[in-house]
């Protein structure tokens, strides 16, 4: 649950940032001095978090999180939400037609290639057949 805490301080700090998103722009509406004070209340929640798990005897984990594995593990659940974008309606707009979802597919497939070309294999691929 701490890690999930964080998580969320981490998407916090990001909007702290300022940085508009591809579909969802932002209303800068707050003053430096409030982004400023918030980064740091952030901060001592973050020491809190850490204090909290050592006095749990919460251990960070030995192995670190591979960054290669991590993001091919992003593209496979961007595979499969690219994938119910064929099944469904999104937001009244109708299925995905099959070029763009051909397309969109192939991106991704890329992106994946990428990253298994420099270790080999990242582990196990589920199907990106269009049913």
């Amino acid at each position: 649950m701490l890690s999930e805490i964080n998580h969320h301080l981490e998407i916090i700090e990001q909007l702290l940032q300022e940085k508009t998103s591809l579909f969802q722009p932002l209303l800068a509406d707050l003053a430096p001095g409030e982004r400023t004070d918030l980064q740091g209340f952030i901060g001592t929640l973050r020491a809190e978090i850490i204090a909290m798990s050592t006095g749990l005897n919460l251990h960070q984990r030995e192995q670190p999180l591979s960054v290669r594995w991590s993001i091919g593990t992003h593209l496979e659940f961007a595979g499969v939400e690219l994938q119910e974008l064929t099944r469904a309606k999104p937001a009244g707009y109708g299925a995905l037609d099959d070029g763009a979802y051909r397309n969109l597919r192939l991106q991704l497939d890329r992106l994946y290639q990428m990253l298994a070309r420099q270790t080999g294999k990242l582990g196990p691929r589920s199907s990106h057949n269009k049913e």
